[in-house]
């Protein structure tokens, strides 16, 4: 039997970047046997991160850099133009792995053979409109899917595929030595590109007004972006060195998970964070705004607290953790019984899928 080419096309394939991160996870686990992989980056793509990629992978680059003002130029042009010269291979599946220009560009697609598959890491309505042009619409949690299939023309397209979590990678990572200094007795982590729409601001408000009140505690931030000179600004101009530490991006984030007594995340939006799976991996409950996923994945199996999306219900979630560090507990032991939150099951699904396509 011949294998299936496919090929995923993504924005930027480089460390902090929660979409690239959950991709090659994908691509390396694929069984190389049945499917011939290729990865096309529009714009950046780290030779360093190209190292996490199985050898049996192939890299496609289009630009292999941006500039401010490059995504604008790009939404110019005739998307079938820069489909017919960046493709120009033929594909079984082809996969728009992320919304923008990879979606815009797979729309205009040329390959009439093909299978077309727009997978959606966040919930935006106004994606309606080019999803149509697609054979499938893979969402990144149940909870989304639902949501998504109420207002699409055709709901039988639309389906949700958990990302993948290598469980024993994470577990060994985890044990790597981290000589950080605890000021305090309890340590929250949150792990995630420093960007506005994960909420690492109004987390920052919240520690402080805890710290204010006597509520003792560490924070751990660690990612880059962005905001990390804001970020840094903020707890300079409020005297929180003591309690907060901002590691910036690091390749092994998972010995500062394993550390920490609570995982926090803080998000706007999210398509479902990957970030949490890996806490409850090893072994952390979870503190989350209600995001998508966190219904479906904390909150029914009672593995941690979801609290409204605003600056108040996480400022009340945190204090009630403080006051009773022992309620988290229960979430600790409500882990062993989690599904769908192993490496295997989920990744026979996305093979499942795959193979389907005809």
């Amino acid at each position: 039997m011949s294998k299936k080419k496919i090929l995923f096309v993504i924005n930027h394939l480089e460390f902090s970047n929660g979409v690239a991160a959950t991709l090659v996870e994908l691509v390396n686990a694929l069984d190389k046997d049945k499917f011939d992989v290729t990865v096309m980056p529009i714009y950046r793509c780290d030779d360093e991160y190209i190292k996490k990629l199985d050898k049996n992978v192939k890299i496609k680059k289009v630009f292999n850099k941006y500039f401010r003002g490059l995504s604008k130029f790009i939404s110019l042009l005739p998307k079938g133009l820069l489909y017919k010269l960046w493709v120009k291979d033929k594909y079984d599946i082809e996969i728009a792995y992320q919304y923008g220009t990879p979606t815009e560009v797979l729309a205009h697609s040329k390959n009439e053979q093909a299978k077309h598959i727009a997978w959606m890491h966040g919930y935006g309505e106004e994606h309606v409109r080019i999803h149509k042009r697609f054979d499938k619409v893979v969402c990144c949690s149940k909870s989304n899917m639902e949501k998504y299939k109420k207002l699409f023309v055709e709901p039988d397209k639309v389906t949700y595929l958990y990302n993948l979590v290598n469980d024993n990678i994470i577990l060994n990572k985890s044990t790597e030595q981290l000589n950080v200094k605890k000021e305090y007795e309890f340590t929250f982590c949150t792990v995630g590109r420093l960007s506005p729409e994960k909420g690492f601001d109004r987390l920052l408000e919240c520690h402080k007004k805890l710290i204010d009140e006597g509520l003792l505690h560490n924070l751990w931030i660690v990612g880059g972006g962005a905001e990390f000179e804001k970020l840094s600004s903020y707890v300079s101009e409020n005297c929180l060195e003591n309690s907060v530490k901002l590691f910036g991006a690091q390749n092994n984030p998972y010995p500062y998970m394993l550390n920490c007594d609570m995982f926090v995340c803080s998000s706007y939006s999210e398509g479902f964070s990957t970030v949490c799976v890996e806490a409850g991996i090893l072994g952390k409950s979870i503190l989350t705004t209600e995001v998508s996923g966190a219904k479906e994945f904390v909150n029914d199996n009672e593995i941690g607290i979801m609290v409204d999306n605003n600056t108040e219900a996480l400022y009340h979630g945190m204090r009630s953790v403080l006051l009773n560090k022992d309620s988290i507990k229960k979430f600790k032991q409500n882990l062993n019984n989690v599904k769908d939150m192993h490496y295997l099951d989920r990744l026979s699904n996305v093979e499942n899928f795959f193979e389907r396509l005809n």
